[in-house]
């Protein structure tokens, strides 16, 4: 059985093990495969930990800001 070349980051973007291009979360997000060279990214929890960082950023930013409200609130 072939292993599958580990996934690879650059700050915002993957990098294809197929081909070594960089590719934006756009790229991949509906597809799972390489727009260039149509290189299969095999799922793995640093492909999903990928595709997932900025949903839970924005979770991350939304609980702070619901937090700070109620604290200026009074409660």
């Amino acid at each position: 059985m072939k292993a599958h070349p580990k996934i690879r980051t650059a700050p915002g973007h993957l990098i294809c093990p197929g081909c070594m291009e960089l590719l934006a979360r756009e790229d991949i997000e509906g597809f799972g495969r390489c727009p260039y060279c149509d290189h299969r990214l095999q799922p793995s929890d640093d492909l999903e930990d990928f595709l997932l960082t900025p949903v839970v950023e924005q979770w991350i930013q939304h609980a702070r800001r619901e937090t700070q409200q109620g604290e200026a609130g009074g409660g």
